[in-house]
């Protein structure tokens, strides 16, 4: 038996969940302890479920935020090498296939423009470990991007959810995970919810949520692999309902938005390996529903009104037989905001064989939390040490940094251009230094978007 199961055993009982607990604040005073032993490192934070006092223990990961002096290239590489190599020395049980301890960092730069999202939030609310000169954030932030911060992590659960349904690890604790995700993702998109300015819960938000916890409850009792399915189902709905609720443009029910859908554009074809899937989308189809199909970096992604829960589980159990095949679920509307900003993607309508261009929203606050949310991982070592990672954080960031237009021509040299030029870093200094130099431009970029006017016109 693993340290985390044990934790968990001994936690689901009623007499020793204190003891599970406390060994989750003795890791924490630890961490804090950690951080504060580098004078680079200027404050420190929990966030996610120790931040919020529902930890599960054994199940739960530590979550922390750390902000870090403007330091050189090879400073900044030590600095992150040396606080990996700590951290696994002195909390050795918790290796990261054991109790999960995750650690982000913002530079002081990039946390006075962004800071400001991580603890301004009416929900869900970071804890402070530490503090000693840090640099205030100076920049206000809406209501509407604290609520899409929240919507983000809940988008990621439930993809986490997806993935682990379709490709189950041998991990006995996994059932309980699940289950553990699930309820997080409920309290993730209530949190969205409270931060809408309006403060007002919408009526078809409230009475989804009520079922979806006696579901859910079901679920946690019976630990059905059916029940676990329609479950998943259930959370793509609640979680559309609440993106709706979020985004003043969402378009209500399932068709086209208006504007947003080109009837031209390359030829999109359904993969040989999946065209048997038709019928069964055929039989759970509602008659006035599209389906339209996509598919991103080797990812089948179907596209129609998430309301059909029954047509979400067929395919949700379609793609479970098959296996290695990846798989998302959602509406073209959702498909368009997290995926598509300022983008444009080829699909194909299933029945009628249409090819589609589908439009990106242009919405400049998801703009705006893609690069929040991706700055701290372009310093994160996992993402330099292993080369896949790196190509993926890399490309993602580049996209931005376009996106943004930061910088004049011949002021700044992309991190493509410097690839081509010099060919792929094949140590981790080199990937390190390259991530490096374009969160340096994204943050340059950032700085010019925000004093353009942005967010005041957005308060």
């Amino acid at each position: 038996m693993t340290l985390k199961e044990a934790v968990f055993r001994i936690s689901t009982h009623p007499a020793l969940s204190p003891v599970g607990r406390s060994f989750y604040f003795l890791c924490e005073r630890v961490l804090s302890r950690t951080f504060q032993g580098f004078p680079e490192i200027r404050s420190a934070y929990v966030s996610g479920s120790m931040s919020e006092g529902d930890i599960v223990p054994g199940l739960s990961d530590i979550d922390c935020v750390i902000t870090i002096d403007d330091l050189g290239a090879r400073e900044e590489y030590e600095l992150m090498t040396e606080l990996e190599r700590k951290i696994r020395y002195r909390m050795p049980p918790l290796g990261k296939d054991k109790v999960g301890v995750h650690v982000v960092a913002y530079s002081s730069a990039e946390w006075f423009l962004l800071g400001g999202l991580f603890l301004g939030k009416k929900a869900g609310k970071p804890r402070k470990l530490f503090g000693r000169n840090e640099r205030k954030p100076d920049h206000k932030l809406s209501g509407r991007i604290k609520a899409l911060h929240h919507l983000y992590k809940a988008f990621w659960k439930i993809i986490n959810l997806q993935d682990s349904t379709l490709k189950p690890s041998r991990n006995p604790l996994e059932p309980e995970l699940t289950k553990r995700i699930i309820e997080r993702t409920m309290i993730t998109l209530d949190h969205a919810i409270e931060e809408v300015e309006t403060g007002s819960v919408p009526e078809e938000y409230s009475v989804l949520r009520d079922h979806a916890r006696e579901s859910w409850k079901l679920f946690k009792a019976t630990g059905d692999e059916s029940k676990h399915i329609e479950m998943l189902a259930m959370l793509l709905h609640l979680f559309d309902v609440a993106a709706g609720a979020v985004y003043e443009s969402a378009t209500p029910g399932g068709g086209y938005p208006s504007g947003d859908v080109e009837p031209v554009g390359e030829i999109m074809i359904l993969p040989a390996e999946i065209t048997d899937i038709v019928p069964v989308i055929q039989q759970h189809q509602n008659d006035k529903d599209g389906v339209v199909y996509t598919n991103v970096n080797k990812t089948d992604i179907f596209l129609f009104n998430s309301a059909n829960c029954e047509l979400s589980a067929a395919i949700i159990k379609y793609y479970k037989r098959i296996g290695e095949r990846g798989l998302r679920i959602m509406s073209i509307e959702r498909f368009r905001q997290f995926y598509l900003n300022f983008s444009e993607q080829a699909a194909v309508d299933l029945f009628s064989g249409e090819p589609y261009t589908l439009m990106g929203i242009r919405d400049p606050e998801a703009l705006l939390l893609d690069a929040y949310s991706i700055l701290p991982q372009l310093r994160s070592p996992r993402n330099w040490k292993s080369g896949e990672r790196y190509e993926s954080f890399r490309g993602k960031a580049e996209r931005i940094f376009q996106t943004l237009a930061a910088g004049r021509p011949g002021e700044q040299v992309s991190s493509t251009a410097r690839i081509e030029k010099h060919g792929l870093p094949r140590d981790d200094y080199g990937r390190f230094a390259d991530l490096r130099e374009l969160s340096q431009a994204l943050t340059s970029g950032l700085r010019e978007f925000i004093s353009s006017g942005y967010v005041e016109a957005h308060d």
